[in-house]
C-alpha cells in the first residue's frame, strides 16, 4: 500500500524524492471506501480509495455536487477528485472531529448540523442526478439471494406506496451516517458526497433517523429543529423512507460482505441482515 499511495500522490504532484523516502502512513477506514492519512514531514494529506459497488455510485456527479455545495460553505474543499478513478485527496484538518450518533443528543452541535442540512435542501442549487433510493433499492435486490425473498415483497409495497406520493426534487446528500458530520473548532460540516443527487428530502430524514438511531421523540425535535411540519403526510413519507432506507442500506452491507475481503464479511452481513429484518417488522407492524 505504501508504493501505490506514493504513486497516486506522485500522480498529482503532491510529493518530491526527499519526502518519498520519509514517507509515513496510516490507515483512517471507511465503509464504501477507504481513507489514509498519508504524512509527507510539512504536508499532510488524506487519500480516499475507493471500494466495491461502483456501480450505485457516479463520480463525475460527486464532482460536480460537492463542489456546489462547497459554494454554501457546507462542507470542506478536496484538492483533488479524479472522476474516473474515485481517487480523491484532501489537506489533512488536525481539528477536524467526526460525529457519533451520540452527537445529536447535544442540542447545540444537533442544531448546527441541522442547519447545514436545511441550507442544503432549501437552497437553489441542482445536482446532478446519481444515486437514486428507489433505484438503488431494485437494483440491489435484482442481485440479492433468494433467502432476501421477504425483502424483496416489502421493498417493492414502499417503492410502491412512496410513488403514490408527492416527491419532491431537491439537492440531497442520501448518506447521513454519523460520521458524514464533522466538526472542525467551533464548526459542523457535511462531508462525503458521493451519493448526493436531487431527489426528496424526505429520504435525507429517513435515512437520517435510521443511521443515528432516532426514536420517536428524538424524530418530533428533529423535524422541529429541521423546520418540518410534522403532519400525517410528512410523517408517512419520512417512516416510508426510513424503512426503505434500512432495506437499500442493509442489502448494500449483505451484497458488500460477499465481494470485499477488506472488511469483517461476518460483522457485516449480520449488521445489513439486523437492517432488512428490521425493515419488514416496522411495516408489517405497521410502524409508521
Amino acid at each position: 500500500m505504501k508504493e501505490h499511495l506514493i504513486s497516486i500522490l506522485k500522480s498529482f504532484d503532491l510529493i518530491n524524492k526527499k519526502q518519498q523516502r520519509e514517507f509515513k502512513y496510516r490507515e483512517l477506514g471507511g465503509i464504501t471506501n477507504t481513507s489514509y492519512l498519508t504524512d509527507l514531514g510539512e504536508a499532510r494529506y488524506v487519500v480516499r480509495i475507493p471500494g466495491t459497488n461502483p456501480s450505485l455510485i457516479n463520480r463525475a456527479a460527486e464532482l460536480k455536487n460537492h463542489l456546489l455545495a462547497n459554494g454554501l460553505e457546507i462542507t470542506l474543499p478536496f484538492l483533488f477528485l479524479d472522476e474516473d478513478t474515485g481517487i480523491k485527496i484532501s489537506k489533512y484538518v488536525p481539528e477536524l472531529r467526526s460525529f457519533s450518533y451520540r452527537d445529536f443528543n447535544n442540542s447545540e452541535l444537533r442544531k448546527k448540523a441541522f442547519g447545514k442540512l436545511s441550507l442544503l435542501h432549501n437552497s437553489d442549487l441542482v445536482f446532478i442526478e446519481n444515486f437514486s433510493p428507489l433505484e438503488a433499492f431494485l437494483e440491489l435486490v435484482e442481485n440479492s439471494d433468494k433467502f432476501e425473498e421477504k425483502a424483496r415483497i416489502v421493498g417493492n409495497s414502499i417503492v410502491r406506496e412512496l410513488s403514490e406520493l408527492k416527491l419532491n426534487s431537491q439537492p440531497c446528500h442520501q448518506d447521513l451516517y454519523s460520521e458524514n458530520f464533522v466538526q472542525v473548532k467551533d464548526e459542523v460540516y457535511l462531508i462525503d458526497w458521493e451519493y448526493s443527487s436531487q431527489g426528496d428530502a424526505f429520504f435525507d430524514y429517513g435515512d437520517l433517523f435510521m443511521q443515528n438511531k432516532f426514536d420517536n421523540s428524538m424524530k418530533k425535535i428533529a423535524y422541529k429543529e429541521l423546520g418540518i411540519e410534522s403532519n400525517t403526510e410528512n410523517q408517512m413519507k419520512g417512516s416510508l423512507f426510513e424503512m426503505l432506507s434500512f432495506l437499500t442500506w442493509g442489502l448494500w452491507a449483505v451484497n458488500k460482505s460477499k465481494v470485499d475481503y477488506d472488511i469483517d464479511k461476518i460483522e457485516y452481513f449480520k449488521e445489513g441482515k439486523e437492517r432488512i429484518e428490521e425493515a419488514i417488522y416496522r411495516y408489517e407492524n405497521k410502524l409508521f
